[in-house]
């Protein structure tokens, strides 16, 4: 085979692209700090980086879910005590009128007591959380308790729960509505039937309104352990998302980033490969035919 002048020149073009392309290559890695620039460079492991990065953003939207739950739990949580105390009292009051020596006069005074009372429980049902109500339940937008009096609610008691998705199909309530919290534990009409008592002089209903009183208490706190159990579980769930979070971090870096002392002494050494080849390929197309007579 004979081997021209132009032959040898288009060859030695070729190495020097691929020496140029080489130290592209080692170029991108030190500034970008990644081992794999495209799917090409190792599609095994770059598949394996999209999938990881793709989890990462789960993983992002999830804790957001978490954050989100945990703040309305805590809020419920807040609302739920002040109505826990505010039972407590109504039921001091009840006990102390209950007796011989209450009369009329304290009767009315304690009623006015009780109105306020019961006015703040109903404002407790309409908590207002991010823009809605927070014991709303499917239908945030709308008034929970319009009234003071029977039935309290709308035509349509509020129903549903909010649910918090904390990880692939896992879900958890992060509220009660206003009808289990207000109605269901008989917090308000406790309320209303010993403001009723006290109103019209009656010690028989003012003494009945104790035990209901003591029963809208206990269920009251039964919601609060509601809120505890899931106050608990998005705390948990946080700390999975955290540890699992940086194991895949942890594993996509592995995959994907450079070792950056290595990526540099590859750098040098392609450079240097590259300006000897520079070299010798000036001093071979130099050559004239008299040259290779010698």
């Amino acid at each position: 085979m004979r081997i021209t002048t132009n032959m040898m020149a288009t060859l030695s073009i070729a190495d020097l692209q691929q020496n140029v392309a080489q130290v592209n290559a080692s170029r991108d890695q030190v500034s970008t700090g990644l081992r794999i620039q495209a799917m090409s460079d190792n599609p095994g492991a770059a598949s394996q980086v999209v999938q990881a990065s793709s989890t990462l953003r789960a993983l992002t939207q999830y804790k957001t879910n978490v954050q989100a739950g945990t703040a309305r739990a805590q809020a419920e949580e807040t609302a739920l005590n002040s109505l826990t105390n505010l039972l407590s009292r109504a039921r001091e009051l009840a006990i102390s009128q209950g007796t011989s020596t209450a009369d009329s006069t304290t009767m009315a005074q304690t009623k006015a007591e009780v109105d306020q009372l019961l006015d703040e429980a109903r404002s407790l049902g309409n908590t207002q959380f991010e823009n809605g109500y927070l014991f709303g339940g499917n239908d945030s937008q709308t008034l929970p308790f319009p009234s003071n009096t029977p039935p309290f609610t709308n035509a349509t008691p509020p129903t549903g729960q909010p649910r918090t998705e904390i990880g692939s199909g896992q879900y958890s309530p992060s509220s009660h509505n206003g009808t289990q919290v207000l109605v269901n534990t008989g917090a308000l009409q406790s309320l209303y039937d010993l403001d009723q008592a006290l109103g019209s002089n009656d010690a028989t209903g003012i003494q009945n309104s104790i035990g209901e009183l003591t029963t809208a208490f206990n269920g009251v706190q039964g919601l609060l352990g509601d809120v505890g159990a899931w106050q608990n579980r998005f705390q948990i769930a946080s700390s999975n998302i955290d540890a699992l979070s940086t194991n895949i971090t942890v594993f996509k870096s592995n995959l994907s980033d450079a070792d950056m002392e290595a990526s540099m002494t590859d750098l040098l050494t392609r450079q240097n490969t590259y300006q000897a080849a520079m070299a010798a390929t000036s001093r071979v197309l130099s050559l004239s035919f008299t040259d290779y007579l010698r």
